[in-house]
């Protein structure tokens, strides 16, 4: 089984470490993946099962209420 790990390094070996954003689907949604893309640096964009959009809704405004309005108008 290959890790993300691997995959992001070999995208990167292959084709540089540009500024591009990395997408996801569910997946590969888990903590341990997340914290390594943010360990990066990395941009990145994941899709969140429907059953924890609520939470992760709550977590944004929590955290940053500016920064989730525009978020939370896609979601709807």
């Amino acid at each position: 089984m290959t890790t993300l790990e691997e995959i992001l390094d070999s995208v990167e070996r292959k084709h540089g470490r540009l500024g591009r954003v990395w997408v996801f689907d569910r997946g590969l949604v888990s903590e341990e993946n997340l914290s390594l893309l943010r360990s990066r640096g990395a941009s990145y964009l994941v899709a969140t099962p429907k059953r924890l959009l609520t939470q992760f809704q709550k977590d944004l405004i929590a955290e940053a209420p500016s920064k989730a309005s525009p978020i939370m108008i896609v979601l709807r």
